[in-house]
Order: structure tokens, then C-alpha cells, then sequence
């Protein structure tokens, strides 16, 4: 049965499931508070599961050109200043398991476009910029919609409402969901440098982890930057983190700098880990941030929120609706609590014992691969490989 499904947000979660969704067949909106798609740095990392799932919507033909292909991740060793490196996992450990084995990065800026072109080619979907999301009330016939635009807010009724509106989503607070957890202690300092790293740490792979005992940096390779991420003491502030004497002083601890490190921007922000209680109450559903929160260090949770859209446009697409959004909601809420959130927050561990058990992991070929299927999200994404060849 054919459905209107509003959405909130038009980030690439938001426009994902409405892709899905409009491909199975139903009446899509979205609305999005901002006049046009995002344009700064966030999420920025597509997984080998995403990019087969990216493949199958295809898009993917139109964004890889504008990212930079990732084929291996290190690891080193910066106790004395200098990088050693001691694990290399290359992709090629994938072969196989995905049609993609390698990583991807790309801004999500250069990602929404093309998802809002090919959505744009449906004929069920629109997508409306400038109308905020601002609550809503359950009816007889769905629910009924409150859109903000240019100050004045009117309501739509619909068969669901998608909250795909971030982290501090007025959706799920609308709904009155709790999203327990906690924030983590520390908050990363990221720097967008157009130097190339490779200058200083020659071979460097296009992402490494740099281990200076209970501390450490990441460096990840953008098309036409580096972005290197330093966690910053919590009695540190803002301002001081930003100042040049800062970052000399703890960039030097992990690899030789003759001066300053050049930067196009600097940014300061922190990170949780929550869950909310439900990803489905009433004709309200959650997805992406508005839905789950984790540790940056990995790069996973664009991924899974583009995972929980297209697993959603497949409950919508069953048989039995109500089945469909219960396997949803239930299968996804296990993965992302029971798998997902752990293996997140272990990669965001630091420590010379956690250094110390990668580096036997490299030497053993079975563990490299466990560790690279884990890293790739290989176990926890639907199977859009398998499902493609089927």
C-alpha cells in the first residue's frame, strides 16, 4: 500500500531513505530548515558495504571521482618523536566480500548533491529547503505534520514521519524519546592541512593512527587535504587549543615539525556515545545521528545511518508494513547496541597495550582479516553484495 512519508532533514541519511523509500514506491517529502544542502566538513568516510550500497542506487559513478581511494590503514608507534611503523592492514583483505574492497573519502557535501539529483528523478519525491520540521500530533489518519516556513508554521498530515534531522533532533525530542548515554571526555581538535603528510612520514597510508603512549593522533587523506585530528586535554580550552604553541607542542610528540603545520581551517567539536530507546514509536520513525551516536575514531557513523535508510526503504517495501517496521526497528536497534556502538568505542581506545595487540593482529593473516572485516563494517552492514548476486 502506497504511503506519504515526510522527512526531516535532508543530510545524507535523510535523503537516502527518501531514495529508498520513493524507489519502493511511496509519496516522499523532505524538509530542510537550511535554504540549500550543507556545504562544511562532517562525516566524510564511506565503508566498502556503503559504497556497494551507493553502487546499487547509482550514484556512486558520480561521487567516486571526487573522493580519494583508501587501500590501507596504519598504524605507528611515536614514542620518541619519530613514526614507526608497526601494522599495516591492507584492503585487499576484502577481496571477495564486497564489490568495493577499499575505503572511500569523500565529503559529505560532495555526496548529497548527487543523492538529491537522483531523488530529484523520481516522481513520488520532493524535497523542500527552508521548512523546518518543528513537532508534531498523532491523528486518525497518521500524522499530522508542524512545518515552519519563513515564520509561519502550518500542519500536513501524513502516514509517517522519518526523523533524520541530526543529533539534537526535534524529532525524537518531539516524540519524547530519551537518547541516553554520555559524552566522551575528550573533544577533537581537527586541522585541514594542504600539506601532504606524505612529506613527513613517507609511505604514510591514507588513514594512520600514531600511538605516543596513552595518547594518539589520526591523519586521513582527503582529496586535496589531510585532516589531522588531535583529542584534546579536557582542562584544555577552545582558545587555547587553537593557538599555534598548542598544536606545535602536540604534533611534535608524534612525528618530527620544522614549524607551523599550514591550515585551512580549525575546528573544535565533541562527541557521545547514545542510543535512543526506540527507533519506532506511533507513525514516528529515527535514523542516522537523531537515532544513534557514537566515537568518530572509525569513521562509522554516516555508514550505519545510511544503512538504517536503506534498510528502512526495505520494511516499507514488505509485504506486511507492520512486520517489516517491526523486523526493522528490532534488527537494527540489536546491531547497532549490541555491535555497532562496541566496535566503535574500541577503535577509540588508546594506550600502548591496545598499540601492542594491532600489532600482533598484523602478523597472523586470520587476524588481519577479522580486523579488517571489523574496520570495514563488513559484519554489521546488510548484505547489498550478496543480495545484488542473488
Amino acid at each position: 500500500m502506497k504511503q506519504r512519508i515526510a522527512i526531516a532533514g535532508a543530510g545524507p541519511v535523510g535523503l537516502t531513505a527518501a531514495l529508498c523509500l520513493a524507489r519502493a514506491g511511496h509519496e516522499v517529502r523532505v524538509f530542510e530548515k537550511e535554504a540549500a544542502l550543507h556545504t562544511g566538513p562532517r562525516a566524510f568516510a564511506l565503508h566498502p558495504p556503503t559504497l556497494d550500497m551507493l553502487d546499487r542506487l547509482g550514484v556512486l559513478g558520480q561521487v567516486e571521482p571526487l573522493g580519494r581511494r583508501i587501500d590501507a590503514i596504519d598504524y605507528y608507534r611515536c614514542n620518541t618523536g619519530h613514526p614507526e611503523l608497526v601494522a599495516r592492514f591492507g584492503f585487499d583483505l576484502l577481496s571477495g566480500l564486497t564489490g568495493h574492497p577499499y575505503r572511500m573519502h569523500l565529503e559529505q557535501s560532495l555526496l548529497t548533491p548527487a543523492l538529491l539529483k537522483a531523488l530529484n528523478r523520481e516522481p513520488g519525491a520532493r524535497v523542500e529547503f527552508g521548512a523546518e520540521v518543528v513537532g508534531f500530533k498523532e491523528i486518525p489518519e497518521g500524522i499530522e505534520v508542524s512545518i515552519r516556513r519563513a515564520g509561519a508554521t502550518q500542519g500536513e498530515t501524513f502516514s509517517y514521519l522519518v526523523g533524520a534531522d541530526g543529533a539534537k533532533s526535534t524529532v525524537r525530542a518531539a516524540a519524547g524519546l530519551a537518547f541516553d548515554g554520555e559524552d566522551h571526555e575528550r573533544r577533537l581538535l581537527r586541522i585541514m592541512t594542504p600539506l601532504d603528510m606524505r612529506s613527513i612520514i613517507p609511505g604514510l597510508a591514507g588513514i594512520s593512527y600514531l600511538y605516543n603512549d596513552v595518547d594518539s593522533i589520526s591523519i586521513l587523506e582527503m582529496r586535496d587535504v589531510w585532516r589531522v585530528i588531535i583529542r584534546v586535554p579536557p582542562k584544555t580550552g577552545d582558545a587555547e587549543a587553537r593557538e599555534p604553541a598548542f598544536l606545535r607542542r602536540e604534533l611534535r610528540r608524534f612525528f618530527p615539525l620544522a614549524g607551523d603545520l599550514p591550515a585551512n581551517a580549525i575546528d573544535i567539536y565533541g562527541t557521545s556515545q547514545r542510543v535512543a530507546e526506540t527507533m519506532w514509536r506511533g507513525h514516528v520513525l529515527l535514523a542516522g545521528d537523531a537515532a544513534h551516536l557514537t566515537s568518530t575514531r572509525g569513521d562509522m557513523n554516516m555508514n550505519c545511518g545510511l544503512h538504517d535508510a536503506w534498510t528502512l526503504g526495505e520494511a516499507f517495501a514488505a509485504k506486511s508494513l507492520r512486520a517489516g517496521l517491526d523486523t526493522w526497528t528490532s534488527s537494527r536497534r540489536a546491531t547497532i547496541v549490541d555491535h555497532f556502538i562496541p566496535l566503535a568505542e574500541r577503535a577509540n581506545r588508546g594506550g600502548a597495550m591496545y598499540l601492542a595487540s594491532i600489532e600482533a593482529s598484523a602478523r597472523k593473516i586470520t587476524e588481519a582479516r577479522r580486523f579488517v572485516r571489523e574496520a570495514a563494517m563488513i559484519d554489521i552492514a546488510p548484505s547489498f553484495v550478496a543480495r545484488k548476486r542473488a
